[in-house]
């Protein structure tokens, strides 16, 4: 797990903002430094590893887009647990599936709120952002494939594990094809148990900058500052709204109503439906993404790619086309997809494409 040893190692008595929140006139309500986010998590990663003794802990995160949510994901990193991470407003009778097996369950106040309401039966602990006194920083547990994050697939067939010390090279993929200094500042407007978001929020704290957070449902754009990576799913209606209002913006002029600045931002993409191209073609530039069952990356398109379904891969997967169109996919990163047939470590990924003689990826 180089990123969170690089995390610790770097902010352990940094006082840079690692989290801000902010509200929905785009004002920063809270600041957590990385000396407080960390103390924070590695004092709920002790109290977590005592909990059991006779099997490897797991655990159930049910938070918002929340500073308590980054805290316990640390946490559970730091000790080595299979964690799980739902919103607050995920399917109830998956959240009751998915919190029988587990031995503690995480929230922060939504969470909470919405745990209390389907009374599950299993220990539920509030996470406290409250930085204890530093001392050393903390021991990982190592990179066994046993310490693993299920992520749990929206429209699949269940979970899909990861191990912890794989995701390193998720992370050194992504940043392969990141601009320079783009991790500066990062607004999070996904929600965070998904395996896409969590990429992007530990190559911002790698990196020593700020992941920012919104406060409400809704986030105004043109007062959040976001001058660093984003992904633009859960903001493609306020994008399309913004250029159907003001057709005449481009470049600067755009960028300054979507964004709060001049400086266009770097947009990553995972969402099929925003305007990328008539965002690139005003000035914003675009990189599309792929993913599987929309949490795991697997392709970035360079800026300007025609079409929506074409991608370069990442460099920690192979692709192959096999039998009647259908793409597979091999991973460094040890990928298990449970719900995928495996032939010699080649996962089906159910979706029809081809792969180019450059290399390139097309979806059907």
């Amino acid at each position: 797990m180089q990123w969170l040893e690089d995390v610790l190692r770097r902010g352990w008595h940094s006082h840079r903002p690692a989290v801000e929140v902010l509200t929905a006139a785009g004002v920063v309500a809270r600041t957590l430094s990385y000396a407080d986010l960390l103390a924070a998590a590695a004092g709920l990663a002790a109290d977590l590893t005592a909990i059991v003794s006779h099997h490897q802990l797991r655990v159930l995160i049910v938070a918002a887009n929340s500073p308590e949510h980054i805290v316990a994901d640390l946490a559970t990193t730091i000790a080595g647990a299979v964690t799980t991470a739902l919103s607050p407003g995920s399917d109830e009778a998956e959240m009751r599936h998915t919190a029988a097996g587990v031995d503690v369950v995480l929230c922060d106040p939504d969470g909470m709120v919405t745990v209390n309401r389907l009374g599950l039966d299993r220990p539920i602990r509030t996470v406290d952002c409250a930085g204890r006194p530093a001392g050393d920083a903390p021991e990982l547990a190592g990179d066994s494939d046993d310490a693993r994050k299920l992520v749990v697939c929206p429209n699949a067939e269940g979970e899909l594990a990861l191990p912890c010390g794989a995701i390193d090279e998720v992370l050194r993929a992504v940043r392969l094809r990141a601009p320079t200094g783009v991790w500066r500042r990062y607004l999070c407007l996904t929600p965070l148990h998904t395996l896409t978001e969590q990429v992007f929020v530990y190559l911002t704290l790698q990196h020593r900058g700020t992941v920012r957070l919104n406060s409400s449902a809704t986030v105004n754009l043109a007062n959040a500052e976001a001058t660093a990576a984003q992904l633009t799913a859960p903001v493609a209606e306020a994008l399309e709204a913004v250029l159907t209002r003001r057709p005449e913006l481009d470049g600067e002029d755009l960028c300054q109503v979507l964004f709060g600045a001049p400086t266009a931002p770097y947009l990553v993409c995972f969402d099929p439906l925003a305007p990328t191209a008539e965002l690139a073609a005003r000035g914003v530039p675009v990189h599309r993404g792929f993913a599987v069952d929309g949490v795991y990356p697997l392709t970035l398109a360079a800026q300007g790619a025609p079409g929506p379904g074409v991608g370069e891969p990442l460099s920690h997967i192979w692709l192959k086309v096999g039998e009647n169109g259908e793409l597979m996919v091999k991973s460094k990163s040890k990928l298990i997809i449970p719900w995928r047939p495996a032939e010699d470590g080649w996962l089906r990924l159910g979706i029809q494409g081809d792969v180019d003689p450059t290399g390139r990826i097309h979806i059907a």
